[in-house]
């Protein structure tokens, strides 16, 4: 679960900075149908889900090393 979480944080973060260089991942294209502000807030969502995952794995005491 620890490792799912990382990846959503990394790919959210990732898909908040690209825009700025003109690039976009093909996943999250279908986010900014919606328009920039609700595209913002799913992209956060999805932090806060990955951030939440983490913490819920460590609290468990089952986190494995990547």
């Amino acid at each position: 679960m620890k490792g799912f979480g990382i990846f959503l944080i990394i790919a959210a973060v990732v898909s908040l900075v690209l825009p700025f260089m003109g690039l976009q991942l093909l996943i999250f294209r279908w986010v900014d149908a919606w328009g920039l502000p609700t595209g913002l807030l799913i992209r956060l969502g999805i932090i806060a889900l990955g951030a939440l995952m983490v913490y819920l794995d460590r609290r468990a005491g089952t986190s494995e090393d990547i």
